[in-house]
């Protein structure tokens, strides 16, 4: 999984504007993604637009929005040659029309792909994401404490039809140290990696790197 952050705090950094950041965004995170795909990957959460992120004044909204839209048109025919499927995680509700209508056309012309998946998250908050697993679970009729199991809540999330719902490796740029309201079910045994970098500068060659020291990585998940 990717957390695109620091795109603003980079364009600051070297006096640029403050937009220049998501510019860059926009070029990168289609590159990384193929390459990502090409290096056999078969699943990957990017965490773009948290809930949290609403809470911006209305033009950087609009352009934070803009960018996603763009890097999703971009990416688009990648994904058709690479047998790519694209799921939104988030609300849609909130989404401006011609945004929505681009996930809606992707989603829809990429159904029936399975070599890899991309999990795209805009509006999107890890408690909300399980709330709407135990609205699901209601809604099937599991009111009983025996009934709610592990495979049973995993089931009811966003990505419950996926064959990799967990991340095994999440890395989270922008020179901070939490994963922001992301993928909390989801991540219990993932590795971290926390790159001092802000996503502008995250190149294919640190993510071929991060994958690298992620093989070297002994898990043992509570085991000896």
């Amino acid at each position: 999984a990717i957390v695109p952050f620091g795109n603003s705090k980079w364009a600051r950094e070297h006096g640029q504007d403050r937009f220049e950041g998501r510019r860059r965004m926009c070029d990168l995170l289609p590159q990384l993604l193929t390459e990502a795909w090409r290096l056999g990957i078969h699943t990957i959460t990017v965490a773009a637009v948290p809930k949290e992120g609403f809470k911006r004044e209305p033009a950087d909204l609009n352009n934070l929005l803009e960018s996603m839209q763009a890097i999703l048109k971009n990416v688009y025919p990648v994904m058709l040659q690479m047998k790519v499927r694209l799921v939104h995680k988030g609300n849609k509700d909130r989404l401006p029309e011609s945004l929505l209508k681009v996930i809606q056309l992707i989603e829809h012309e990429t159904a029936l792909n399975s070599k890899h998946f991309l999990n795209f998250c805009i509006d999107y908050s890890a408690h909300e994401e399980m709330e709407r697993s135990f609205q699901r679970l209601l809604e099937r009729g599991i009111t009983s404490p025996d009934q709610i199991k592990e495979i049973i809540v995993y089931r009811s999330s966003d990505t419950g039809n996926q064959l990799y719902q967990n991340p095994d490796f999440i890395i989270r740029t922008g020179k901070v140290f939490r994963l922001s309201d992301f993928a909390l079910w989801q991540t219990a045994n993932s590795e971290l990696y926390f790159p001092q970098k802000h996503f502008p500068e995250f190149t294919k060659d640190d993510l071929r790197a991060s994958i690298v020291e992620f093989g070297g990585r002994v898990r043992s998940c509570g085991g000896n």
